[in-house]
């Protein structure tokens, strides 16, 4: 019997009255509950209580043992409570890790809807195109783009992620249109640094054959939302996610091209650490984002053809 248990038996003896009286509310022999107590004060190297065949009373120490015991084992219910309530609500802080563009262009305006069917869950949001380490940045939950390493993570698959190739029409009326990858050699290629490969842009045409254009251009960053911007100032043309384009194509501000081609399409996951005992503000958040992402085709390649 640990520790704690010969303390919580103390409390209920005392507070009981008698070892019968433990005994018979804990579900214990008198004899355990006898032990128990004898454990406690050898540890302790002190009485605690007094005790006669007619009462058991409290020593000097035991009286002061005993107001702490029942303070610590109050704390301990406490601390129990409020797990099982992360267990069976989702409540909490949630800290979630999302590259950048995908936190501003399509998490973002999701985070309020979420919150008002979960309001006891408050979002911590992690902007970086790089992957987080999980466990050193104590991250509930991770969006990944693109293949996933081997690794102790859990992942679930949420949504393919397609991806077009676009610039400014005011660059295109200047440099002409792609109509090959070939020819995009021909093109500033504005340049997406954290893809493996990041200059070679991989098409693949719709008899499945695959084109490998080899590019170049005055840019290369880091992050997809930098490289909008250049695009849409003119500068150049990019390869990066449809999601961060969609509106602009659809209403002309940029231009997809070579849109005959499957430009790229890579896997998107929530990544976290737990395998069992998941908790429901993880779910919560999972289950919302993939049933948004599977009823809206966000996610999917851009309805227009150049």
């Amino acid at each position: 019997m640990d520790r704690l248990s010969d303390v919580a038996i103390f409390v209920q003896v005392v507070e009981r009255g008698s070892l019968s009286a433990a005994a018979e509310a804990m579900g214990m022999s008198r004899g355990v509950i006898s032990k128990a107590l004898a454990r406690l004060e050898a540890r302790l190297q002190t009485r605690l209580l007094q005790r006669t065949t007619r009462r058991l009373s409290l020593t000097e120490a035991g009286a002061a043992f005993f107001e702490k015991s029942r303070e610590g084992l109050a704390l301990v219910d406490a601390a129990e409570q409020a797990v099982s309530a992360l267990r069976d609500e989702a409540r909490g802080t949630l800290r979630v890790s999302a590259p950048a563009s995908f936190a501003v262009t399509v998490l973002a305006p999701l985070l309020g809807v979420f919150q008002a069917r979960y309001p006891a869950v408050q979002i911590d949001l992690d902007m970086d195109d790089r992957y987080a380490d999980l466990v050193a940045g104590r991250i509930d939950v991770a969006i990944r783009i693109g293949m996933l390493e081997d690794s102790s993570l859990v992942a679930r698959w949420l949504a393919n992620c397609a991806h077009a190739i676009y610039g400014a029409p005011s660059y295109f009326r200047e440099r002409g249109i792609p109509q090959s990858p070939e020819d995009l050699r021909n093109h500033n290629c504005l340049v997406y640094a954290n893809y493996d490969g990041p200059h070679d842009w991989v098409l693949t045409d719709a008899a499945g054959h695959r084109h490998i254009a080899h590019v170049a251009g005055s840019m290369l960053a880091n992050n997809s939302l930098v490289l909008r911007e250049a695009a849409r100032s003119g500068l150049g043309v990019s390869l990066g996610p449809a999601y961060l384009v969609r509106d602009d194509v659809a209403t002309g501000r940029l231009q997809a091209v070579l849109t005959d081609y499957t430009a790229r399409e890579v896997p998107l996951h929530a990544v976290f650490t737990q395998r069992v005992h998941l908790l429901p503000k993880v779910r919560a958040f999972v289950d919302f984002l993939g049933d948004h992402l599977s009823s809206t085709g966000v996610m999917g390649p851009l309805p227009l053809t150049a």
